[in-house]
């Protein structure tokens, strides 16, 4: 998906809702059978065509990790070494990025920082300088600054999102997707 955003900075919101019900499907059932992801980001989101609809398609299921609760816990296919960070940095929880317990909250994270990147076209917080830049509270950069005449539904929807805490934000990959229709307007979501 990258090569598309890099072409035209912002998609469209009835491209982007597109997306989103694509990735938040894939994310939902991926959560329903107990694996989180670990690096949702634009690069490992495809756009395809089939039959001339447009479909969105998550790959790199490399860093797959096993949710407590399901299965065995730590299956030696799906351990990762306590302390160890993987992923990509600018994408993580901030619970992820201090080593909390492994949530699907981690992957519905990067998933509206995508969706902040589709609307607005840029990435939601100031690039980090530091490590405690990331795990510290970061200021969601205002989408009205970024796109003008942005709805007022859009920044909530980002600031509930985006949180610095799991508690206010969506709680599994539907609720997000839904959040995000109701803040692109029913229109569009209709279109869509």
């Amino acid at each position: 998906m990258r090569l598309q955003v890099r072409r035209a900075p912002r998609l469209e919101v009835r491209r982007a809702l597109a997306v989103m019900r694509g990735v938040c499907a894939a994310t939902s059932a991926a959560h329903q059978r107990g694996l989180l992801h670990r690096d949702l980001k634009p690069e490992n989101i495809f756009l395809c065509r089939s039959g001339g609809e447009e479909a969105a398609k998550i790959l790199d299921f490399g860093l797959v990790k096993q949710l407590p609760g399901f299965g065995k816990e730590q299956s030696d296919s799906l351990a990762t070494t306590a302390g160890v960070l993987v992923g990509t940095l600018k994408y993580m929880a901030p619970e992820q990025l201090r080593g909390g317990r492994p949530a699907p909250g981690w992957d519905l994270w990067a998933l509206a920082i995508v969706a902040y990147e589709m609307l607005v076209g840029a990435y939601p917080f100031a690039l980090p300088r530091e490590m405690a830049d990331l795990i510290g509270p970061r200021a969601l950069e205002p989408v009205c600054r970024q796109v003008a005449g942005a709805p007022a539904a859009w920044q909530e929807f980002f600031e509930n999102a985006l949180s610095p805490d799991p508690a206010k934000r969506p709680i599994s990959a539907q609720a997000l997707l839904e959040g995000f229709r109701r803040a692109v307007g029913e229109e569009a979501a209709l279109r869509a």
